[in-house]
C-alpha cells in the first residue's frame, strides 16, 4: 500500500452537483485556506497555549476574590448563536453526506473514496476548523461564572482546537463525518444550554 506524502498527494477538487445549490458567500478561495493550514501547523497550538495561560490568570488572579459576573444575557445570546450556526452548518454538510451515503457502497465511499465533494462542504469544513477557536470562549464563561471546570472539558477543547487544522490540508473524505457529526451535536447542545440560561 502506498503511503501518502507531499510528493504523491493531490488536492481533492469539488464536483458540481446540480441538485445542491451553492450560496454566494460559500464561494471562497479554498486553496488559500488549505495552504494557510499547511504553512501554519503550529498556529492552533499557540492559540491553545494562550487559552490555557489566560484561564490560569483569570481563575487564580482576576476572579479569585470576585463574585461571579452577571453575564447571563451574553451567555444566552452566545449559546443561541452557536446553536443556530451549528444547525445551519450541519444542514449544509449533511446534504453532501446523505447524497454520498445513498450511492452504491455509500458508507465505504463516504469514508474512503474521494467522490461527491461539494464546494459548500469545503466552506463549512474550513469554518469547522476555525469555529473551534471561538468555542474556547465556553471555558472563559465558566471561569467568569466561577463554575467548576472538569479537566476533561479543557482536554476536549484543547484537542478539538489542535487536531482539525492538522487534518484539513489532507482533505480526506472521513473529515465530512467529523464535521457533520460535531455540528449536529452542537446544534442540539447549545440551544439546550441557552434554554438553561434563560430559565435560571
Amino acid at each position: 500500500m502506498e503511503i501518502m506524502n507531499k510528493e504523491n498527494w493531490t488536492k481533492w477538487e469539488p464536483e458540481p452537483i446540480p441538485s445542491f445549490p451553492l450560496y454566494s458567500f460559500e464561494k471562497i478561495d479554498t486553496d488559500y485556506w488549505y495552504r494557510f493550514a499547511e504553512e501554519n501547523p503550529l498556529l492552533h497550538v499557540q492559540i491553545v497555549l494562550i487559552y490555557l495561560i489566560a484561564l490560569y490568570i483569570l481563575r487564580n488572579f482576576y476572579m479569585k476574590d470576585r463574585k461571579p459576573l452577571e453575564i447571563r444575557p451574553i451567555l444566552f445570546v452566545w449559546n443561541l448563536s452557536m446553536g443556530l450556526f451549528s444547525l445551519f452548518a450541519c444542514f449544509r454538510m449533511s446534504r453532501e453526506l446523505i447524497l454520498v451515503l445513498s450511492w452504491d457502497q455509500g458508507f465505504y465511499k463516504s469514508i474512503c473514496v474521494r467522490e461527491g465533494l461539494h464546494m459548500s462542504s469545503m466552506f463549512w469544513g474550513i469554518l469547522y476548523v476555525w469555529s473551534k477557536v471561538f468555542f474556547l470562549a465556553d471555558t472563559v464563561f465558566l471561569v467568569l461564572l466561577k463554575k467548576r471546570i472538569h479537566p476533561f472539558h479543557i482536554f476536549h477543547h484543547t484537542l478539538a482546537t489542535i487536531i482539525p487544522p492538522q487534518i484539513m490540508p489532507l482533505g480526506e473524505p472521513i473529515v465530512r463525518w467529523f464535521a457533520t457529526v460535531n455540528y449536529f451535536v452542537h446544534a442540539i447542545v447549545y440551544p439546550i444550554l441557552a434554554l438553561q440560561v434563560w430559565s435560571s
